[in-house]
């Protein structure tokens, strides 16, 4: 699933990677140096859930019983300081503005995943 937030676009799928699954959500944006580059991944696995903030850095561990409400409320409260941490041009404010609506949307299309096997 895609939903677009001004110049950024996120995509979610759930994602079966050998050992572990779970959803990922990617944010693509543009940066200084690309039109539109992968920014931030957050991989709410059931084993080892993390983020990639950019991917110069090493992921980041979520140590939170439920990774995917998490990193909701993560992007909720700190999506703008992530996007410059991983070197994307900054939200307008038409694009804060319209966040909570995106997450909404992301939240509902999570409980639609695959039951897990």
């Amino acid at each position: 699933m895609e939903e677009r937030l001004g110049r950024f676009v996120f995509s979610t799928e759930y994602r079966d990677v050998g050992n572990d699954k779970g959803l990922t959500i990617r944010v693509l944006g543009p940066t200084a140096s690309s039109q539109q580059e992968e920014v931030l991944r957050f991989d709410c696995f059931e084993k080892q859930p993390h983020y990639h903030v950019g991917f110069s850095e090493p992921p980041v561990p979520i140590e939170a019983p439920d990774s995917f409400r998490w990193t909701v409320e993560k992007l909720r409260r700190e999506f703008g300081k992530l996007l410059l941490g991983a070197g994307a041009l900054p939200l307008n404010a038409n694009e804060e503005n319209a966040l909570a609506d995106v997450l909404a949307v992301i939240e509902k299309t999570a409980n639609q995943k695959p039951a897990k096997s």
